[in-house]
């Protein structure tokens, strides 16, 4: 992952700048002593750098393409800054951003920034996002996106949308966790529908499966001992035959 603040490569797209401001949870101030935030991002079509392949539905490979990705230390302020592109989306994801926050060398948060989508749908009748052959999973719908998570601060950046934006946020870390280490990857898993997996949705299949056959007994031993319960004894029974055999006669 390269050391840069801008990581566009020269790919097509709104500009986009960013500016991160880290605090230290404990305190509420910014960490400004060995804290780095790594981000990446496809590019305006749905694309990852390192997963093109992926990206593309052609294969499992990976590339030493690097656009979109990067790594920035936080200046005095705890602020990092990039510039890149507004992102664009793909298949069951809406607009978001990866980051992970290292300090000294330890990974203490990952996770993704989001973006409004009033923003997005408009900008979503430009060039080059107009392009795009999928239909954007909206906030609401993706599966990892939370309430909680929170949005981007976003302002233009000139008077019209092409002329790119200006993003903010301000982020608390616990600057003694620890997360899940190692190097930016791509579509995070390439969920194909609601942000979930091929795995997980197997995996939630199973679940919803194992409930309804876990119902359905439950039922069916209810109606046993209910039936059980209050079923006529011998005696009732022959009661019930002797009263039929009378109104017979």
């Amino acid at each position: 992952m390269p050391t840069r603040k801008d990581i566009t490569e020269g790919k097509a797209g709104i500009p986009f700048q960013l500016y991160v401001t880290i605090l230290d949870s404990a305190t509420c101030k910014p960490i400004t002593e060995g804290l780095v935030l790594e981000i990446w991002h496809c590019d305006a079509l749905g694309v990852y750098s390192h997963y093109e392949a992926q990206s593309l539905g052609t294969g499992t490979q990976t590339d030493d393409t690097t656009y979109m990705r990067g790594l920035q230390a936080a200046n005095s302020s705890g602020v990092a800054e990039f510039r890149t592109i507004y992102p664009g989306w793909y298949v069951g994801r809406d607009v978001h951003i990866h980051y992970k926050v290292h300090i000294n060398g330890k990974t203490v948060l990952t996770s993704q920034f989001f973006i409004d989508d009033a923003i997005s749908d408009q900008i979503a009748l430009l060039e080059p996002y107009v392009q795009h052959k999928i239909t954007r999973t909206r906030l609401t719908e993706d599966g990892i996106y939370t309430s909680t998570a929170g949005l981007l601060d976003l302002a233009v950046n000139g008077t019209k949308l092409s002329d790119g934006f200006i993003a903010t946020t301000t982020i608390a870390v616990d600057a003694t966790a620890t997360s899940s280490n190692g190097k930016g990857g791509g579509p995070g898993g390439r969920p194909t529908m609601g942000g979930y997996t091929t795995r997980e949705k197997w995996l939630i299949a199973a679940v919803v499966i194992l409930s309804v056959i876990l119902v359905a007994a439950a039922i069916a031993a209810g109606v046993y001992f209910y039936k059980k319960k209050h079923a006529p004894t011998h005696q009732e029974r022959i009661a019930e035959i002797q009263q039929i055999e009378e109104e017979i006669v």
